[in-house]
């Protein structure tokens, strides 16, 4: 992984110095990480955030190095109608997912136009981590859950659609939305329940809808 991360760098700063004479720029955009297929079995979206460097290849494609921050909040309801037949009459629990990405990607402009639509897509990876506490009810009786905590790198991968639109020659407004795909979710697993809070599948599919400014130097 520290390989890996080393590749990531110094391909950016490769390009830094074979576009030096062309005009850069700042991705700011904050909005939210929404799970989806089994990941939004028992887990709700919060906010997340990404700041991008923008540089150019072409007139029409950028390279592009993201990092972010997402954040995914337990469910206890979604958790406890999915987990109905374990031995355990109600799971109070907290399980947050926090992860930092650290992306390479390419950003390729569809046509000119007034709102500048583009495709994106990316590949890098992730620091994750997540921790469980909370209690859980049995046979009327209340017990404190194990405090249990998870974390490590990983792969993920987006792809999507955005626009910018030009308030002006060094400012844009830029929204996007993209699909993402998280490799090896993470299981922390509760008393009486075998499958553990996010096993259901080895990806965690989720999409991001994030809004925000573009800002180019000369």
């Amino acid at each position: 992984m520290k390989k890996f991360a080393v590749v990531l760098f110094l391909l950016f700063f490769l390009t830094i110095s074979l576009n030096a004479q062309e005009k850069y720029g700042l991705d700011l955009k904050i909005g939210s990480a929404i799970p989806m297929l089994n990941f939004s079995d028992i887990y709700d979206a919060n906010i997340s955030a990404e700041i991008g460097l923008l540089m150019p290849f072409s007139e029409n494609l950028q390279f592009t190095l993201n990092a972010g921050y997402y954040k995914w909040n337990l469910n206890n309801a979604k958790f406890n109608s999915v987990n109905q037949n374990t031995q355990v009459d109600y799971y109070d629990i907290e399980a947050p997912i926090d992860a930092f990405p650290l992306t390479i990607g390419l950003r390729y402009k569809l046509l000119d136009a007034k709102a500048i639509p583009y495709l994106i897509g990316e590949f890098g990876f992730y620091y994750y981590k997540q921790k469980l506490s909370g209690s859980y009810i049995q046979n009327d009786q209340t017990y404190p859950a194990p405090e249990m905590e998870n974390s490590g790198f990983s792969t993920i991968f987006g792809f999507g659609f955005g626009f910018a639109y030009p308030f002006s020659e060094s400012v844009r407004f830029d929204a996007a939305a993209k699909f993402n795909g998280a490799l090896k979710s993470q299981k922390v697993d509760v008393p009486d329940n075998n499958n553990g809070l996010n096993s259901a599948s080895n990806v965690s599919y989720f999409l991001t809808a994030m809004a925000g400014i573009n800002i180019y130097f000369d």
